[in-house]
């Protein structure tokens, strides 16, 4: 058997879909890009002079809330983005059920 599945041997299976490190990898660099986003906006939105290192009271404040309804609304979109899904599967299912296509 070969290191890895890399070299001589028996062939690897082909999978099905993506691994779990396929996966992973999209989870981060989902994160990652919500992150930016959301730092982004704020720092937009909040910070608009730079005449300190350290943010002051209000642009904190400013930022605190900002991020939160961010999350809370990134939380909500996906939740509406995953209902979508689901009534669109739904609807496939039933239709395909109608017309007599097997699944």
């Amino acid at each position: 058997m070969s290191f890895f599945g890399i070299g001589g041997g028996a062939a690897a299976p082909d999978p099905t879909g993506p691994s779990a490190l396929d996966l992973a990898k999209a989870e981060i660099r989902a994160q990652s890009d919500l992150f930016q986003r959301m730092a982004m906006a704020c720092k937009h939105k909040c910070v608009t002079r730079y005449l300190e290192a350290d943010l002051n009271v209000g642009e904190m404040s400013c930022v605190d809330r900002c991020s939160a309804k961010f999350m809370e609304t990134s939380k909500l979109v996906q939740e509406s983005t995953v209902q979508n899904a689901e009534t669109a599967q739904r609807l496939l299912d039933a239709q395909q059920k109608v017309l007599g296509s097997p699944n």
